[in-house]
């Protein structure tokens, strides 16, 4: 239990976007990590903020100092200045490898700016590099790996109260130069006990403008995740070393109540699940379907992140289209069986494409991801991955991203 005379603030940071100079945009997604990380922590009576680096000032993409990156939303100086003086505790999200060397500069700025601070960085990034993102940048103190929310808690819980982290589930730190790893983050034990997205801590409006998504632009998509996890072991994704095999999923009616919410709050018209794989049970599925028929709430959805597509028959199909699903994207990431079977990717090509057909069929918009280059891959692998997308081309798939 927090102390409830505490003035302290715990800041959580989504850094600016960093991409490559030669594209055109790349997707400004809301920070739903950072959402429900400040979710958490006020449900356990801490204060918490959120400088939202990216949706503060959406529309200032400019090049980096050096030329060699672009770089989307607030400058450094003025994203320090919105971080409350009250901050003893200051978290940075990062996802993406490619932005470390950019996101460890802009670490090392707020360390600098706020001494006192104890300087926590969780997220894809450091959970697979925990101690090279601890040793290349040692103004942090602390990792967070895997699923935050309980870790952070209880890692804030013990340093407002001065007790040591050593044993707290998913932290990783540094003590006189040696590498201290505790075990990956514990689960969420209910997940119908996990709090809202606190949307309130952001502007959420710099996101309701066309083409800010992953998915079909609407104007106004909210982001929402109806599971957590994936049962799935790809050998090439970070699921298992991120959030381990474990699959859950939201209550149906809590889901559609939660869309039901944006609604009226935000006016929404479209839903983006950002979930890893949303469709497994296909039990679920249909219910979620018919919750919504029966709700009739008059919105898109779309899954912009990639699905299976074992439960994707007519029957599921059907009902996805009834009930405004307008965007599926599926992720065989490889036309040879050969690759597949390396990389355990457990997909049936040809029931794929009997999905697909369907998928068409109902005038839902398709996209395939594609990975070439695995190791051990040989040319006549990636051949044989190029032919199957011109086959789903044929096929009518709208839109293929080979990686």
């Amino acid at each position: 239990n927090p102390d409830p005379d505490t003035k302290k603030i715990v800041t959580l940071i989504a850094p600016p976007v960093y991409f490559s100079k030669n594209s055109y945009s790349t997707p400004l997604t809301l920070p739903i990590a950072l959402t429900y990380l400040a979710a958490t922590l006020e449900k356990a009576g801490y204060a918490a903020k959120i400088v939202d680096c990216r949706g503060a000032d959406a529309d200032n993409i400019r090049l980096t100092p050096d030329g060699r990156f672009k770089v989307q939303g607030l400058d450094t100086q003025k994203s320090i200045e919105m971080i409350d003086p009250e901050s003893d505790i200051i978290g940075v999200s990062i996802m993406f490898s490619q932005e470390w060397p950019q996101i460890r500069d802009y670490v090392n700025q707020v360390a600098a700016a706020f001494p006192e601070a104890i300087i926590i960085v969780g997220g894809e990034h450091p959970t697979a590099m925990p101690e090279y993102t601890l040793r290349d940048c040692p103004a942090i103190d602390y990792v967070v790996r895997g699923e935050g929310e309980l870790t952070l808690l209880d890692l804030v819980h013990r340093i407002r109260t001065g007790q040591r982290p050593e044993d707290v589930a998913g932290v990783a730190y540094l003590a006189n130069d040696v590498f201290i790893e505790a075990s990956l983050s514990a689960r969420m034990g209910d997940i119908k006990e996990m709090p809202r997205p606190a949307w309130h801590l952001i502007d959420v409006e710099p996101y309701f403008q066309p083409n800010f998504t992953m998915g079909i632009s609407h104007g106004r998509n909210m982001a929402m995740l109806a599971t957590r996890g994936c049962p799935y072991q790809c050998t090439f994704c970070s699921n298992p070393t991120m959030w381990t095999t474990r699959y859950v999923m939201r209550p149906v009616e809590d889901v559609v109540d939660e869309i039901e919410d944006y609604v009226k709050r935000y006016q929404i018209n479209s839903v983006d699940f950002y979930d890893l794989t949303a469709i497994v049970k296909r039990e679920w599925i249909l219910q979620f379907i018919a919750e919504l028929e029966k709700r009739e709430l008059n919105v898109t959805w779309q899954l912009p992140s990639g699905t299976r597509s074992e439960c994707l028959d007519d029957e599921v199909i059907g009902g996805l289209a009834r009930t405004g699903c307008e965007f599926l994207v599926y992720a065989p990431e490889s036309g040879s069986k050969r690759t597949l079977e390396m990389i355990k990717k457990r997909v049936n090509l040809e029931n794929l494409e009997r999905s697909i057909k369907i998928a068409v069929r109902h005038r839902i918009v398709t996209k395939v991801n594609f990975i070439i280059g695995f190791p051990a891959e040989t040319r006549r692998d990636i051949i044989q991955t190029l032919l199957f997308v011109f086959k789903l081309a044929f096929l009518k798939v709208d839109d293929c991203n080979i990686t």
